[in-house]
């Protein structure tokens, strides 16, 4: 049986399944009791939240065997709603049916009689992309329908809905589910998945949502496939690319504290490990936002994204916020544009950090700047040796040492982790989307994370005399991902880094050098942030559509002549060739 996403498997069957939305069951239950039935509704909200699934929900009380208002899920009617196949529940999507032809076929099949339930329901989806003409047309209808007939429209939009189709429906607001009913569903799912959790995960995921049911079980259903018997946060974490809200705390301590050195350590630590800076911007707004309304009302229930302790210990003064913000709102525009996102970042994070530091001395610079008078070349005399030359009193002047100006610059290799480098030359590998998820199908987290954890450690322990210190400083600029039989995949945002590791010559440098800090003699492939991630992506589809290919060994090319195909004949000899000369140029 083919693979069925958890938000399908566990859509509500029943009214009291619904997540949230209390106010607008109670009121659909009790017209349903009292028999006071609308002929048109109309469902607007986020998406996610349960219109469809309300609609559903309402069609199948409306025809049930059992009677109006019953829910048996036994009955044929009941059973064929489910299915999506009862004739008389029409699911139209408007946004790929919204012309007024449609519409007019919509209105000629309104006044037939019910086939097997009591009341034929139409459920528009996607309502306000219908054209104005196809409005128009369903107005008289929608108005003065026939009896047994029933209109729910459903949007996502609803100041798009002319206000003539408004007046003439009953509204009902959905809001963004809790974060709390929506870790309670997810809960009893995994119970009933037998899969085991960290509430801390849970929490997580629900932050990610944004109140959206589906949302939190489609993002459920990839933590599951990515960690198997258990979801944790730390799965979560990279898989999503997030960062934990303390770290985030600790980059916006650095902002407040104007620290440049610490603020960037922390985000360039993060991003090699996975986090996504679109995300980790967002996320800044979100906390300054929550810090400004907390500072301003001391209302717990106003916090959207952080907690209350979190917000109490946070001291960032109510200018500074307003400041960070608006610096934060006007960056986020220039992602569209912009040619690196993470390079983005980091001016926004410049920005963040030094900009309070040249508002408030650069005016007092401009005020007191000496006024320059143009001097004649012909008037300037070069002063005797034996006087000082005097330089003006705003201008400080720092002595140094003979030695210390002709001393040459030195780069240390955490300077230039700031840089990119060119890899070096020679043929290297170019690991392709069926050989890196043939290793991902065979990785072991286990291993990963035994070499992970002493990672760092061990590569700096490789002595500068050592051959292998060089490519052992390159994988200091990487994060291990994958661990298979054999083989060792690491990430990096550095392309120049990535292709020394790949480089046919490394590897067997790179075999050496695992065999000797981690006793397993490994082949280390690099990969692109960018691209790996585009890689779990495609094996979380296969995994949830259950066609993962079987594993094969792991055979990749090292630049040995068995990889090298047999040259084929030169331009010049195909056109001897085609003039029937052999190479020495006689005729054939």
């Amino acid at each position: 049986m083919a693979y069925r996403a958890l938000y399908r498997t566990y859509r509500p069957k029943t009214f009291k399944e619904v997540v949230g939305q209390k106010p607008i069951v109670t009121t659909l239950q009790n017209a349903l009791k009292d028999g006071k039935i609308a002929h048109a509704y109309l469902f607007c909200g986020p998406r996610g939240t349960g219109k469809t699934t309300m609609a559903r929900l309402f069609a199948k009380a409306l025809n049930c065997s059992k009677g109006i208002g019953e829910e048996c899920n036994q009955c044929e009617n009941c059973m064929d709603i489910l299915e999506g196949k009862h004739p008389d529940v029409y699911e139209i999507d408007a946004a790929s049916n919204s012309g007024v032809d449609n519409v007019r076929k919509l209105i000629e099949q309104v006044s037939f009689a019910p086939i097997l339930g009591r009341y034929k329901v139409y459920i528009i989806d996607e309502v306000h992309s219908m054209t104005g003409a196809a409005f128009n047309a369903l107005l008289k209808t929608l108005e003065e329908p026939p009896a047994n007939v029933v209109f729910i429209l459903a949007t996502t939009e609803p100041d798009e809905v002319l206000p003539t189709i408004l007046s003439r429906v009953q509204r009902f607001d959905f809001s963004k589910v809790s974060e709390q009913d929506l870790i309670m569903n997810m809960e009893k799912i995994l119970e009933k998945e037998g899969v085991s959790y960290e509430e801390e995960a849970l929490q997580i995921i629900a932050r990610l949502a944004q109140g959206g049911v589906r949302d939190s079980l489609s993002l459920l259903d990839q933590a599951i496939s990515y960690g198997g018997d258990k979801v944790t946060a730390e799965d979560v974490d990279t898989l999503f690319g997030l960062m934990k809200i303390s770290d985030e705390l600790e980059l916006v301590k650095a902002i407040h504290l104007n620290d440049v050195k610490g603020a960037m350590a922390i985000l360039k630590d993060k991003y090699a490990k996975g986090a996504d800076v679109l995300k980790l911007h967002d996320d800044l707004t979100n906390i300054y936002k929550d810090l400004l309304v907390f500072g301003t009302t001391r209302d717990q229930s106003l916090l959207t994204y952080l907690k209350p302790d979190e917000a109490l210990k946070t001291l960032v003064t109510p200018s500074e916020i307003r400041r960070n913000l608006s610096v934060l709102i006007k960056a986020r525009r220039d992602y569209k544009t912009a040619l690196n996102a993470f390079d983005q970042f980091e001016l926004t994070l410049l920005s963040l950090t030094i900009k309070e530091q040249f508002e408030e001395n650069e005016p007092e610079r401009i005020e007191k700047a000496p006024e320059i008078k143009t001097i004649p070349l012909s008037e300037i005399k070069t002063p005797a040796p034996s006087v000082p030359v005097q330089t003006p009193s705003t201008v400080v002047v720092e002595e140094k040492k003979a030695e210390e100006v002709s001393k040459p610059t030195t780069i240390t290799t955490s300077s230039l982790d700031r840089f990119d480098q060119l890899p070096e030359s020679g043929e290297g590998l170019t690991i392709t989307k069926d050989q890196i998820i043939n290793i991902m199908v065979q990785g072991n987290k286990s291993i990963k994370q035994d070499i992970l954890k002493d990672w760092e450690t061990k590569l700096k322990s490789v002595p500068n005399s050592d051959s292998l210190s060089y490519l052992a400083s390159q994988l200091m600029r990487c994060t291990p991902c994958i661990a298979a039989p054999g083989v060792l995949v690491v990430k990096s945002f550095f392309k120049g880094v990535v292709g020394t590791i790949n480089l046919y010559s490394n590897v067997e440098k790179t075999k050496q050098l695992t065999k000797k800090l981690f006793n397993m003699e490994l082949r280390v492939v690099g990969i692109e942030n960018g691209p790996y991630i585009d890689f779990v992506n495609a094996f979380m589809n296969l995994s949830q559509a259950d066609d993962l290919p079987s594993p094969t060994p792991i055979d990749l090319p090292d630049g040995s002549k068995k990889d090298v195909a047999p040259a084929g004949p030169t331009n010049a000899e195909k056109f001897m060739d085609s003039l029937g000369l052999n190479p020495s140029g006689n005729k054939q």
